[in-house]
């Protein structure tokens, strides 16, 4: 069982936020062991609601879920190939060399964390485009559009990865 079927989802990438928590606490509630009537089930009943836990976690995050539907659709996550468009890789570097001249400051503006929260916002919508593509692809673009969502998912991971260290 995946994690939409679990969370009685649509296996998409675009999900109704207030409907996955919904079902996550109808999910919660219906495995969680406290309501189990039996010892025997107990054990079960632990792994099942980790699981939903585990379901609504990586659900709700946008980049977690794509990672999770890449690894559904593909066997593979972003992880199986690292690379990154050359111009992503430039605009990192540039944003890195901003931030350390306002680390010098002091104080790193939120002009900058805006940009980078743009960026992440601007990889989200390419996210679902693509995941629209993949339902109506052709067998012979198949293979293109899973790269694509994995260059994707990799370039976001730097935006997401200075997001992290600036908010920390």
């Amino acid at each position: 069982m995946n994690y939409f079927e679990l969370l009685s989802l649509a296996r998409e990438y675009k999900i109704d936020l207030i409907n996955l928590e919904a079902n996550y606490l109808a999910a919660s509630k219906k495995h969680h062991p406290d309501f189990s009537n039996s010892a025997i089930f107990d054990t079960e009943a632990l792994k099942l609601s980790a699981m939903v836990n585990q379901a609504y976690s990586t659900l709700k995050d946008p980049f977690q879920r794509a990672e999770y539907l890449l690894k559904l659709e593909d066997g593979k996550n972003s992880e199986e190939i690292r690379t990154v468009p050359p111009d992503i890789l430039e605009e990192v570097m540039d944003i890195r060399f901003e931030l350390e001249s306002q680390a010098k400051s002091s104080e790193i503006s939120d002009e900058l964390k805006k940009k980078l929260t743009s960026r992440l916002n601007n990889f989200e919508v390419r996210l679902l485009i693509l995941f629209e593509q993949l339902k109506c692809s052709l067998h012979e673009d198949r293979e293109r559009i899973l790269l694509d969502i994995r260059l994707c998912l990799n370039s976001s991971k730097y935006f997401q990865n200075i997001l992290s260290e600036i908010d920390n």
